[in-house]
């Protein structure tokens, strides 16, 4: 498996990992101690996508995570599936790119294309 992708296998474990969290928050919330439990999934989450070779360099996915601690640490709302969702957006993302590189043509994503010349001249200098 390439870095930057997830398996199925991975992401049923990721996602059945983030439905424990979130339904152990849901317990730990009326004990007032359901941010607790959000600042331990979110490190094991960072870590884990770190693992997997998944950036959080990108604005959209350093905001689902964000957004993911923020409504975790929030009382009451905590009680929310937010880190299933969180987890799903981001599993999702990272296979859309791995499809919409396969539609393209493009085996990395992130990889640039030279530019066509159509001069023999300029072709020879580029080879």
């Amino acid at each position: 498996m390439e870095k930057g992708q997830i398996s199925n296998t991975m992401s049923v474990l990721l996602i059945g990992l983030a439905l424990f969290f979130d339904g152990v928050q849901v317990l730990m919330t009326f004990l007032f101690l359901g941010w607790l439990v959000g600042l331990v999934a979110f490190m094991t989450f960072w870590l884990l996508f770190k693992l997997l070779g998944i950036s959080f360099a990108t604005p959209k996915r350093a905001g689902i995570m964000g957004g993911g601690f923020i409504i975790e640490m929030i009382p009451f709302i905590s009680a929310l599936p937010a880190w299933t969702l969180a987890v799903t957006l981001i599993i999702l993302d990272t296979k859309i790119k791995k499809v919409a590189g396969k539609v393209a043509g493009i085996t990395d994503i992130s990889e640039k294309q030279k530019p066509q010349t159509s001069r023999p001249e300029d072709q020879q200098r580029a080879a």
